[in-house]
């Protein structure tokens, strides 16, 4: 048997195993298969506007915690609803200065914070001018 016949007969069977019909019954050994309809439009899943391809390099920046609102903290593993309120809370009291800070936070542990560390980062607030130091400043 040539290594060809022997490929067309493994071929043939496994396609018989998965459900295909035979290719003889009243067809020579030369002719093709015959081919199933492919139908003229294919069914849609879902409607192309609800889509959506993910930003792998947002996905991978870093959060700011100073900034970050409650629903991007609650895309960090481990962070629901209420512990996002509560960073919020936290820094609405005081801006943070490190990410360790977080263990201020009830429910946010040393396993948490290891886990969130990577994906944090604090940047530094910009205060607004207070009346003093607007005060100070010369009219111009």
């Amino acid at each position: 048997m040539s290594a060809a016949s022997s490929l067309a007969s493994l071929l043939s069977a496994a396609s018989l195993a998965l459900g295909a019909a035979p290719a003889w019954g009243g067809a020579h050994a030369g002719d093709p298969a015959p081919q199933a309809a492919v139908p003229a439009e294919l069914p849609r899943t879902a409607e192309p506007s609800k889509l959506t391809i993910k930003n792998v390099e947002a996905e991978d920046a870093p959060i700011d915690l100073n900034s970050a609102s409650v629903e991007v903290l609650r895309e960090l593993p481990g962070i629901g609803r209420r512990r996002a309120e509560a960073i919020v809370a936290l820094r609405a009291r005081r801006p943070f200065s490190r990410v360790s800070q977080l263990l201020l936070v009830k429910g946010i542990g040393s396993k948490t914070l290891a886990r969130l560390k990577p994906r944090l980062v604090v940047r530094p607030v910009s205060a607004p001018p207070t009346q003093a130091s607007a005060a100070a400043r010369p009219a111009g």
